[in-house]
């Protein structure tokens, strides 16, 4: 009987070994996991950084563009009046020496 025994006590000497090998194996998948999920983690934070400074760099370029804009507007603007103030002139001129008054060079 003692060889019976000594027979199954083996068995369960090597579904204990296994049962020990494929929990190590387990916890070194896990150790591994938690590796690439924690460099995940970082690279995602990282990008989340660097889409922010992203998003800052272009919302500060349209500010300056809305600012450029805005000086051209105030120059066109400038432009359009003075135009028009020499169309006026033109005009006028024109009008006083058809009307036989002096000529552009005159006193406009």
């Amino acid at each position: 009987s003692s060889g019976i025994n000594a027979e199954y006590g083996d068995e369960r000497y090597e579904v204990i070994m296994d049962i020990h090998n494929k929990a190590d194996q387990f916890t070194e998948r896990v150790h591994a996991l938690r590796k690439i999920v924690s460099h995940q983690e970082t690279l995602a934070r990282n990008t989340d950084s660097e889409l922010r400074q992203e998003i800052a760099r272009l919302k500060e370029k349209i500010e300056k563009r809305k600012l450029m804009i805005a000086k051209c507007q105030v120059k066109f603007e400038d432009w359009k009046s003075r135009l028009e103030m020499v169309q006026e002139r033109s005009v006028k001129s024109y009008a006083s020496v058809a009307n036989g008054g002096p000529g552009p060079m005159g006193g406009v």
